[in-house]
């Protein structure tokens, strides 16, 4: 299906709507889901670009309330569920040892007879672990909690993320950067999942939120007056414009002196003159002054004469009073292996109904389902495929044994494949078999030797074993590759992730 004029009216309507870019490299893949959706709809192009403008004008999409809406099935097939808890260890360690010490500090110093408050807003928070990371650390820090009145609130525009985060029930994989005392200690084992316990949950509401917002929504939520607002690997999903109408929601949200956490770089060319900015080695983050400062027009870029000045005393009130704590430069970790996806193509009919059915169960997490359904449907030329989704699923469930066969069926299929290692190496070392491991990243990289995750991944295992020459070689080698590519090229489309963000992280 070529990419026409009516299709761009579509792209240009979601991205309005939603904020989400639709890039160049994705109109095959936009194109392609479109066509299913006019298909299954049974109207032409033009009419389900005319039943997206219609329904734009129904209040309940925004909100889930209504789950027949297209608006909800893009919502959902546009974005990325996968999250898990503690996720890039340098900004929770940021967190943990300086933002939330300071936060909770100046407000005992500002209560006085009043109750001890504090609010935090994870925006974009996929299947909820990130505010459920959010809690745990504030329970870890605050031995008096029970004096406290806390409020996180976590939202997505995917309705379905929100249904699984109020769940609150995940799979091993989930847990992987979690320590299993940690793990037992705020969750309970309802096998295959775990459950997160009434004392974490109670702090943390969810609700569905488009970050663009909507002025022809009743306000559900109260989405004002926080100390922090983490906002994490959400921008890269976003058009620049759409990024600084977030950005303006953001500072209004804040209370002066509150705190915006992003992921690392997402915020280049963003004009930043609202906030004051703080760079540690583990990450960036933004306050809202207590005083504000001059404004430029939404949307201008910080040029030479706009840069941010150094913070003054009063607004940096809540890093002054965390005790600094010294942290050593860990090795960036990197997003898991891409979960199996085929190739878009123009034509729908390439990629068969049941595989195509599979690949949604699999992005709505409903891993069961998904191997209930692929037990059923053996077929080539989409074997391989099959068996790596299986794979997955059954690593996100803790059923790594299954997993593990499926990815050994794959290697046999296709033995040069990296896709089945990589799978392999997580969960090696998930189980604490750092050995294996490094073997199976060892053998991505003689396989595929300018897959930079596999270095990244590789170095961390050498740094967990204090080897840090061996790691930092690694390290090394992983930026003289990145160096090799244009700043803007994606190191891997499914991770949506740029040349220049990553060697961001990396120096």
């Amino acid at each position: 299906m070529p990419f026409n004029a009516l299709l761009h009216k579509i792209a240009d309507c979601v991205s309005a709507t939603l904020g989400l870019q639709i890039r160049p490299q994705d109109h095959a893949a936009f194109a392609t889901l479109v066509e299913e959706r006019r298909l299954a709809l049974k109207v032409s192009l033009e009419q389900y670009y005319g039943l997206l403008q219609q329904q734009l004008l129904w209040p309940q999409w925004g909100r889930g309330g209504d789950l027949q809406s297209e608006w909800h099935v893009l919502a959902t097939r546009l974005t990325v569920c996968e999250s898990y808890f503690f996720r890039d260890r340098q900004q929770i360690a940021l967190l943990q040892q300086r933002i939330l010490p300071g936060l909770i500090a100046q407000k005992r110093e500002q209560a006085g007879p009043h109750k001890l408050t504090l609010r935090l807003w994870s925006a974009g928070c996929a299947t909820g672990e990130e505010a459920y990371s959010l809690a745990i650390l504030l329970r870890e820090l605050l031995p008096d909690w029970a004096n406290w009145a806390i409020q996180i609130i976590g939202t997505d525009i995917n309705p379905d993320c929100i249904q699984r985060a109020r769940r609150g029930a995940y799979g091993q994989w989930s847990f992987r950067q979690v320590e299993p005392e940690r793990q037992r200690g705020y969750f309970d084992h309802v096998p295959p999942e775990w459950v997160v316990r009434a004392s974490v949950r109670q702090w943390v509401q969810f609700d569905v939120e488009n970050l663009l917002g909507d002025r022809r929504l009743q306000p559900v939520l109260d989405l004002h007056n926080f100390d922090l607002i983490v906002c994490r690997n959400v921008f890269i999903y976003f058009q620049p414009t759409a990024i600084a109408q977030v950005l303006q929601r953001f500072h209004g949200a804040l209370v002066p002196g509150g705190y915006l956490l992003t992921g690392h770089t997402e915020l280049h060319g963003q004009n930043l003159r609202p906030f004051q900015s703080f760079d540690f080695p583990e990450s960036s983050i933004y306050q809202r002054p207590l005083v504000a400062p001059a404004v430029l027009p939404l949307g201008q870029a910080n040029g030479p004469e706009n840069q941010v000045q150094p913070p003054s005393a009063s607004a940096a009130i809540a890093l002054t009073l965390a005790r600094p704590v010294a942290l050593a430069r860990p090795v960036a970790l990197s997003r898991p292996t891409a979960l199996p996806t085929v190739a878009p193509s123009p034509n729908p009919e390439a990629v068969p109904e049941w595989l195509q059915t599979a690949q949604s169960l699999f992005e709505q997490g409903d891993y069961a389902q998904v191997i209930t359904w692929l037990q059923h449907h053996q077929a080539q030329p989409h074997e391989f495929e099959r068996l790596m989704l299986l794979a997955h699923a059954y690593a996100n469930q803790g059923a790594y044994e299954a997993a593990r066969s499926h990815c050994q069926e794959g290697t046999q299929l296709r033995p040069l494949a990296t896709e089945p290692l990589a799978l392999l190496a997580h969960i090696a070392d998930d189980m604490g078999d750092r050995e294996t491991a490094k073997r199976h990243w060892q053998r991505v990289i003689y396989l595929e030797p300018e897959r930079v995750w596999a270095y990244l991944n590789l170095a961390e295992l050498y740094a967990q074993e204090q080897n840090t020459s061996r790691a930092e070689t690694l390290r090394r080698s992983a930026l003289r590759l990145l160096e090799q590519l244009p700043p803007d090229a994606y190191v891997d489309p499914q991770q949506q992730i740029t040349v220049a963000a990553l060697r961001a992280q990396l120096l």
